[in-house]
């Protein structure tokens, strides 16, 4: 091998791993910065978990947040939606914001809850919030809605440890036909366990 050769695969390398340096810093700054990374009008990188981050504890206080923190959870939501569609929290965390300021299910709500199960139907890491959240409104589901958070909880409830979450949670929904519902759907995962 000339000396030619070997320096341009030197280079080659040197300059892969300085752009993966650099790559991995600045998602860490737009991890930890809300986002995204910019230097003036220009932004470096957007990152959805970065706006997840940042949009969460806005949504977190035990009493109703306030519309300002509704209205920017939701603004950072969208934001990390448009970086990866499939954030099923995001998406959660918008139908839980809207929800708190009508106390409905409301057309915006049931669209990101409907659409976070087309996207991803079972989900082992927030399956069981959007259950509960699901059924605090049962009566308001539609009939495609309503057969996909039943087929989550089946799924969920497979495992002796979200069955009993999800049956800690039967007395705390607010709507009775979802508390009637859940118990009714665990009963039947645990009778397909025990099968």
């Amino acid at each position: 091998m000339n000396t030619r050769s070997q320096s341009a695969r030197t280079a080659a390398v040197a300059g892969l791993a300085i752009t993966t340096l650099v790559s991995a810093s600045l998602a860490l700054v737009a991890l930890n910065a809300g986002g995204e990374v910019r230097i003036g009008p220009v932004t470096l990188m957007r990152l959805a978990a970065g706006y997840d981050r940042r949009a969460e504890p806005l949504l977190a206080p035990e009493a109703p947040p306030p519309a300002a923190d509704r209205a920017r959870a939701v603004q950072l939501s969208r934001s990390a939606l448009a970086e990866f569609p499939y954030d099923t929290p995001a998406r959660l965390r918008i139908a839980y914001a809207e929800s708190l300021a009508t106390g409905t299910l409301t057309p915006t709500a049931r669209t990101e809850l409907s659409r976070s199960y087309d996207l991803v139907a079972m989900d082992p890491d927030v399956g069981g919030w959007r259950v509960r959240f699901a059924l605090n409104f049962a009566q308001q589901l539609p009939p495609e809605l309503r057969e996909a958070v039943k087929k989550e909880t089946l799924a969920l409830g497979r495992t002796w440890s979200t069955r009993k979450q999800l049956r800690q949670a039967v007395p705390l929904l607010r709507d009775p036909m979802g508390a009637v519902w859940l118990t009714l759907w665990l009963n039947d995962a645990e009778a397909s366990v025990t099968r």
